[in-house]
């Protein structure tokens, strides 16, 4: 996973830390309108376009996502991830829903796109790595929460998936 220092992050404004254990992964899309990601140095600055719209936008105390990953294109044969928001702090990516959950965003408009087998495979390592650090025992979708399309009909589909990786895992498996 790539380190906030790598990407440039702004420093946050002040954040709550979160003193219920995270326990739940839920799963977002960030669509950057047809953009094409192809270098690191494009994911980078679509880390701070992220932070700088939820910071700025939005008024967050900084970026929503926990965890973020791009799909593999172009060069890239394996989806990158970067570190969002500090694990320790309460996320800000579902109204009423945040304290105990550990967002991932997948980088993509997933009710038009498909998901990348590459993209399914890293999920599947994010989720048992955390029932290993943090315990996690769901996986939701945004739209679990509230009315959005959020993660998208093709990537929606995974979060069943994804649950049984983590109740795999949680059984020792």
């Amino acid at each position: 996973m790539y380190p906030r220092s790598d990407w440039g992050a702004r420093p946050p404004r002040q954040m709550e830390v979160d003193s219920v254990p995270k326990r739940t992964m839920v799963i977002h899309h960030s669509d950057f309108l047809g953009a094409s990601i192809q270098t690191r140095a494009q994911q980078r600055e679509a880390m701070r376009g992220i932070q700088n719209y939820h910071m700025d936008h939005n008024g967050w105390s900084d970026i929503g996502y926990d965890i973020v990953v791009f799909q593999p294109e172009g060069p890239f044969r394996i989806s990158r991830v970067y570190e969002g928001r500090p694990m320790w702090a309460v996320p800000a990516a579902q109204l009423g829903h945040n304290s105990g959950t550990i967002p991932v965003c997948v980088v993509g408009n997933f009710q038009i796109e498909g998901v990348k087998v590459r993209t399914l495979v890293r999920l599947e390592a994010i989720a048992r790595t955390l029932v290993t650090q943090h315990g996690i025992t769901t996986v939701k979708g945004h739209r679990d929460f509230m009315s959005t399309d959020c993660p998208g009909d093709h990537l929606y589909p995974y979060v069943r998936h994804l649950q049984a990786v983590v109740d795999a895992a949680r059984r020792g498996k």
